[in-house]
């Protein structure tokens, strides 16, 4: 049962990765540790779905709160980490939420084409345009990078949880 679980989590944590590494690009992002609120009034989807991270990250939270309180009770530990895998795949169902507007910024931004240099100016719409894309995509990059956080943190919660059972089966 065990094996079965962990081959899940990892699964899942390599289908965030991936995901994550797909929509990251090349360009750049720093990550902070605890999740970081970014609001734009223009991007409902973006709000929600940083709404629902900190909302999972409260619950990753509780959760992890629970652990120590269930050691030595495995079927508290095995619900537990049935709670972690849900968590970790309403994770990843946030950040795959991302792709289709991250596409559309990626194309929208090939369109544009590379900003001008030297004396080569353009209409300040098209300057503007640009930097809002550009600024959109790094606070969605930065959420990604919270999604991923969390996920790790939750794969180390399971972790620990695998660690407390195979324990408790050893006392037996």
């Amino acid at each position: 049962m065990i094996p079965f679980v962990a081959n899940r989590l990892t699964l899942l944590f390599a289908a965030l990765c991936l995901s994550f590494t797909m929509v990251m690009g090349l360009s750049p992002v720093a990550f902070a540790d605890p999740p970081v609120p970014v609001t734009t009034a223009n991007s409902p989807v973006k709000n929600s779905q940083a709404a629902a991270l900190a909302a999972l990250s409260k619950k990753v939270d509780a959760v992890a709160g629970s652990i120590s309180a269930a050691d030595g009770d495995d079927a508290r530990l095995v619900d537990i980490r049935t709670q972690l895998d849900q968590l970790g795949k309403s994770v990843l169902d946030i950040a795959v939420g991302f792709r289709p507007r991250l596409n559309d910024i990626n194309k929208r931004l090939t369109d544009l084409g590379p900003a001008p240099t030297g004396d080569n100016s353009e209409p300040e719409a098209v300057t503007s345009e640009r930097k809002s894309l550009t600024d959109e995509k790094a606070n969605i990059n930065v959420i990604i990078g919270n999604t991923e956080d969390l996920s790790v943190k939750i794969s180390e919660m399971a972790d620990d949880i695998a660690i407390r059972r195979r324990d408790l089966f050893a006392q037996d």
